[in-house]
């Protein structure tokens, strides 16, 4: 990263990296995957390249059209859906696996909900600034490597 904000400017638009990570439903915990970032303007509403960055695999950086692009890529099987459920937590991991991501695994039965009719839940989000806020704070204060190395 650029050492001043200033720097951080690309065509007018504050670029920001944020944490890749998702939400199952409204009002659910974000599920974070470590080791996995987007590098995007810091609007979520504007133009332009939103770079998917992997460190940890070849190729480290994968660049997408959309926020909704990038969502499509990890859902398709293959090794991007492989890697991000990998990284995800074992609590997280069999929401997302097996179609997850566009059909989150969160509906339960009860006894007695043999003949309830369900609702399909919703296709999981990317999330945004609310997962990332402290991520963002620490880089405008330059403090990244403090919060990653926090004991």
């Amino acid at each position: 990263m650029k050492n001043t904000a200033a720097e951080r400017i690309v065509e007018e638009q504050a670029i920001v990296i944020r944490p890749l990570a998702f939400q199952r439903k409204a009002d659910a915990a974000y599920d974070v995957v470590a080791n996995m970032f987007i590098i995007e303007a810091k609007d979520l509403n504007a133009d332009g390249p939103h770079i998917l960055y992997r460190p940890l695999y070849t190729p480290a950086l994968q660049q997408y059209a959309t926020r909704s692009d990038l969502l499509k890529a990890i859902a398709l099987a293959g090794p991007l859906l492989s890697s991000v459920l990998t990284w995800l937590t074992d609590r997280a991991r069999p929401i997302y696996s097996n179609n997850g991501f566009n059909e989150p695994h969160i509906v339960h039965f009860h006894v007695g909900d043999d003949f309830t009719p369900f609702e399909k839940p919703a296709p999981a989000i990317l999330v945004g600034n609310a997962a990332a806020a402290d991520w963002l704070k620490a880089v405008e204060e330059d403090r990244v490597l403090s919060s990653l190395f926090v004991s």
